[in-house]
């Protein structure tokens, strides 16, 4: 069965608006959508740096950026565009282990 798709109304936009973007699977323009977007107020790169501030001078476990209420699956994503952004961190790993790690931000506390 086929499917019928709704006819979509163009416009031109007004001079000085910047237009929608609406292709975020076109890779130009998804980096372009990515660089307007601002972090907004509960997004999950706000609770990630929330956590590292909270925690000051002390050391936060990399499992705790990525827990369901931080970070997420992408906790340690979000992490490296902090970094991106001008936010500054310390990494060491565990004592004994390889894969683990500790972060905190600079400067602070």
């Amino acid at each position: 069965m086929r499917r019928r798709t709704k006819p979509v109304n163009l416009q031109l936009p007004l001079s000085g608006v910047e237009p929608p973007i609406v292709r975020t699977d076109d890779r130009s323009s998804s980096h372009e959508a990515a660089a307007r977007i601002q972090p907004t107020r509960g997004s999950k790169r706000e609770k990630v740096l929330a956590l590292l501030q909270r925690n000051g001078r002390a050391w936060t476990l990399g499992s705790e950026l990525t827990t369901p209420d931080v970070g997420g699956s992408e906790g340690m994503r979000r992490l490296r565009e902090l970094r991106q952004m001008g936010w500054d961190y310390e990494s060491q790993p565990l004592p004994g282990g390889r894969t683990s790690w500790k972060y905190r931000l600079k400067g602070e506390g």
